[in-house]
């Protein structure tokens, strides 16, 4: 990564902090014959992510399709559980495997905001999960939560990551975005002028976009720590 020094970072929520809610998602997953550990549906939500990103017209279908399968769902009963994913509507409570390197990055003295397409709950997912919080709280403190639906932009229209910068008090060029949907997160930065990296811990996705690809979120520390220090 190459620019100017990094002050401020943005967060997606979904896949960079947390995932959907492991329990939900495993008894939702049960009656079809898989048992998943916390471990296979972390790496789910990924594989997931990739065949998200591969269909547009239907990516949330895509998106339980390939979770199902990824869990060892057989491929006669993928559809069904697909759907029964789909009703079970989990929050997204559990946290990533790297959601404490957020504490990490802040100690840095970096500023950072969470900048989700969210249904107007992501906030207090973040919360729940333990992950972060604006003021006092379990998690680490950060600026801002800006949720899609409480703003009226969603990712990738620039304005929603202006909104992003005017709370951690910085400009594009000092600024940095994670997430791991390259369209959203990757591609909707770049359009607004801010660099971003790519969280794409199992290589799903290498090959669809330009931005840098890390594995995990104390990938994203040393990186700024670099960046932070110029």
């Amino acid at each position: 990564m190459t620019g100017e020094r990094v002050d401020a970072v943005l967060l997606d929520a979904g896949g960079v902090l947390i995932l959907p809610e492991h329990d939900v998602m495993r008894a939702s997953l049960r009656p079809y014959g898989v048992e998943p550990s916390d471990g296979v549906l972390t790496r789910a939500h990924y594989a997931a992510m990739a065949a998200r990103e591969a269909d547009l017209e239907r990516p949330w279908a895509a998106y339980a399709r390939a979770y199902a399968e990824a869990c060892g769902v057989r491929a006669g009963l993928v559809g069904d559980a697909a759907d029964a994913l789909f009703v079970a509507r989990p929050e997204w409570t559990s946290p990533t495997p790297w959601a404490g390197d957020l504490r990490r990055l802040v100690k840095l003295g970096i500023e950072v905001a969470v900048v989700s397409n969210a249904v107007g709950t992501v906030e207090w997912q973040l919360r729940t999960a333990g992950v972060c919080q604006v003021g006092d709280g379990a998690g680490v403190p950060v600026r801002a939560v800006i949720d899609s639906h409480l703003v009226g932009v969603r990712k990738p229209d620039p304005a929603i990551f202006a909104l992003g910068l005017d709370a951690v008090g910085t400009t594009r060029e000092h600024a940095l975005m994670v997430g791991d949907y390259a369209l959203a997160d990757v591609w909707g930065a770049e359009r607004a002028g801010i660099r971003a990296v790519h969280l794409d811990p199992y290589g799903d996705c290498r090959t669809t976009h330009a931005a840098p690809d890390v594995p995990d979120l104390a990938a994203v520390v040393e990186l700024v720590r670099q960046r932070h220090a110029r």
